[in-house]
């Protein structure tokens, strides 16, 4: 067994700050239908699906994610490395794992998977197709 490379990328606009009090609105009032899926499942797997209680902790972690995902942005880690290139900004985060995710990498996805919470914040996810 060996160690893969895993890596993850964001794309914003050049010059322009991220809103992340903006995704922070849109996950107080965002629903499971605007949620994918996968990212509900990776974080809520007990008690009934589509209860009150799945919404509020699914809520609770995609806040979490978003606070993560911004100290990952604007601090200074190891594994993340913000170019400009043809006027974005592009985050790649990566690291090496023996089996888990790199620190900070469940985060980023989980947020630019929630479209309606990624496009609030400020990333460009039409910069991917």
């Amino acid at each position: 067994m060996g160690a893969d490379l895993i890596t993850a990328v964001a794309v914003w606009p050049q010059g322009k700050e991220l809103d992340w009090d903006a995704g922070r609105k849109v996950i107080e009032t965002i629903t499971t239908e605007e949620i994918p899926d996968h990212v509900i499942e990776t974080i809520y797997s007990d008690g009934e699906e589509g209860s009150p209680e799945e919404l509020a902790e699914v809520r609770l972690s995609l806040l979490a994610y978003l606070n993560d995902t911004e100290a990952t942005i604007t601090g200074n880690y190891r594994n993340t490395a913000i170019y400009r290139l043809l006027g974005h900004n592009v985050l790649i985060l990566g690291d090496m794992s023996w089996g888990d995710s790199p620190e900070g990498m469940d985060e980023l996805t989980g947020i630019l998977d929630t479209e309606k919470v990624a496009r609030a914040i400020g990333f460009n996810l039409d910069a991917y197709t």
